[in-house]
């Protein structure tokens, strides 16, 4: 009879374990990233910012007037343009996937 029971006992937290571990891992999709934004889709998100996609986000920011190298390690969001992930993931990554 104890030997049943441990092994009902077993059975019960083998099953337990694999429930509640389920969702976790490389392969979970159930939390996606978020789209990566997308200059000219009219919405101002992400990274966007007057200086680096006029087109979507408009205020009264005044950009610098330098003109910012992609490659060389920092991510200038005021440069004119200024970068983003969109024109320079090198400098400026970014947590998203493709979405358009």
């Amino acid at each position: 009879m104890k030997a049943r029971a441990l092994l009902l006992v077993a059975a019960l937290s083998l099953a337990a374990f694999s429930f509640m571990s389920q969702g976790c891992g490389e392969n979970d999709n159930s939390s996606p990233l978020p789209c990566c934004p997308v200059c000219g889709d009219g919405v101002c998100e992400g990274d966007e910012n007057p200086c680096n996609c006029g087109a979507d986000c408009q205020s009264g920011v005044v950009c610098a007037l330098t003109v910012p190298t992609c490659g060389d390690g920092v991510c200038d969001h005021v440069g004119s343009p200024a970068e983003s992930h969109e024109r320079c993931p090198a400098d400026c990554p970014l947590t998203c996937r493709a979405c358009r």
